[in-house]
């Protein structure tokens, strides 16, 4: 108790001390005697006109110009440029032509592709007109087969197996020339595109 007793006291002169010793008299112009002494002088400050001017120091920093957007753009196939229509940062739309490409041996491989796709057809027409020939002359043996004696059965096997023969050839002959005539409308269309753009 007497503790708690002694620690208030101190804490009361603390708080008492503290403003009195903060309470000093500041103004200058009352000296420790409590006279007050002759005012003090204007300070002077001194005045400028704002003028515009250019700078005369220049900073020359190196820097990077990046691009909002980049997209790399690839051909299909190997070919000199011939024409290009944008440069470096333009704005391009979907479907413009940016660039012309030359390609001479592309103008090869589209009359090889052209006479394959001939080739196909004529060999479909060929596998056509040797399954009509073989269908109509197995139809003859099984005809005459049906008189007992005129015709040896091993005969009309032949024939009949020489017909699913020619079947199997045209229906490979049709697929050749759907694949012959696929890589021949692959170099039409880019042909065809090209012809646009010029």
């Amino acid at each position: 108790m007497t503790r708690m007793r002694a620690i208030s006291i101190s804490v009361l002169a603390s708080s008492i001390g503290f403003p009195i010793s903060c309470g000093s008299n500041s103004n200058p112009a009352v000296n420790a005697t409590g006279a007050q002494s002759a005012p003090a002088s204007t300070p002077t400050i001194e005045v400028t006109k704002v003028v515009s001017r250019k700078l005369g120091i220049t900073v020359r920093l190196p820097g990077e110009l990046q691009p909002y957007e980049a997209v790399a753009v690839f051909p299909k196939l190997t070919a000199f440029v011939d024409w290009v229509g944008v440069d470096r940062g333009s704005v391009v739309k979907t479907g413009q032509l940016m660039v012309r490409l030359v390609a001479p041996e592309i103008a090869a491989q589209r009359g090889e592709a052209e006479s394959k796709h001939q080739g196909a057809i004529a060999q479909r027409g060929e596998a056509e007109a040797k399954l009509a020939s073989e269908e109509s002359t197995y139809e003859r043996l099984k005809t005459a087969s049906g008189t007992p004696g005129v015709v040896a059965g091993n005969d009309l096997e032949v024939a009949q197996k020489a017909v699913e023969g020619n079947r199997a050839r045209l229906e490979a002959a049709r697929g050749s020339e759907k694949a012959a005539k696929a890589a021949f409308a692959a170099f039409s269309l880019s042909d065809a595109a090209s012809r646009r753009a010029r």
